[in-house]
């Protein structure tokens, strides 16, 4: 999900960006057409800083709400910390795009000779997104409750930089495939833990306790789950 939002607001900036140096520098389309004609010019800007403002916004509210339930989530049979090197990129994503949005905001300081009306507002957005996000990255490296993977009766659970859930309705095949855990659904729906998650000292008993589980599941709901041998001898 945040790569998703990254990528969009990625783009939506970049128009912004591309838009306001069209208007102050008066460019021109193929046609001839001046942009400095453009109707709405304000209402459009203020339009793409808002959608950009909103998905920082989504972006915040998933990072924040996933800490919450991971620390309220207290069913779990196994829990342990996250690794050490999924903390690590997670904090390597964060602060990279806290650098993006302060790079954002030197670009736009920039273009304020230009249209300052209309560059104002998206620096005070990158502005706040930015300080969201480094004091998040800070965040990550305190670890604490919130980053950790667990096994619950209904589904395995961890929180990096947003909550993965995997539930086991519907499992029917836990697998290797590579460097990933494969929990394979009906209708060939796959969803993958990377076992990097998982530090190499709790992936013996993180084996045993989703075995545990799911055979649990497996009597409760008459239902068979296949396990590869290849999960079968995690280690």
């Amino acid at each position: 999900m945040n790569k998703v939002v990254n990528i969009l607001s990625g783009i939506f900036f970049l128009s912004f960006g591309f838009l306001v140096m069209a208007l102050g520098l008066d460019l021109s389309l193929s046609n001839g057409l001046s942009l400095k004609n453009l109707p709405w010019q304000t209402e459009i800007c203020a339009a793409i800083t808002f959608v950009v403002l909103l998905l920082g916004l989504l972006r915040i509210k998933r990072r924040w709400q996933g800490v919450n339930d991971m620390k309220r989530f207290d069913a779990f049979r196994f829990v342990r910390p996250v690794s050490h090197k999924i903390l690590g990129l997670s904090t390597l994503f964060t602060m990279a795009e806290t650098v993006f949005m302060i790079g954002g905001i030197i670009f736009l300081s920039f273009l304020m000779g230009l249209e300052p009306t209309l560059v104002y507002p998206m620096m005070i957005v990158l502005l706040i997104l930015s300080i969201e996000s480094g004091w998040f990255a800070l965040r990550i490296t305190q670890k604490g409750k919130a980053f950790r993977i667990g096994i619950s009766d209904r589904a395995v659970a961890y929180f990096d930089r947003e909550m993965h859930i995997l539930y086991f309705s519907s499992l029917i095949r836990v697998e290797m495939h590579q460097d990933m855990i494969n929990f394979q659904y009906k209708d060939d729906l796959n969803l993958f833990l990377p076992l990097d998650v998982i530090r190499k000292e709790d992936r013996a008993e993180f084996r045993e306790t989703l075995m545990m589980s799911l055979k649990e599941y497996e009597l409760k709901k008459g239902k068979s789950i296949y396990f590869d041998d290849a999960f079968r001898n995690l280690e």
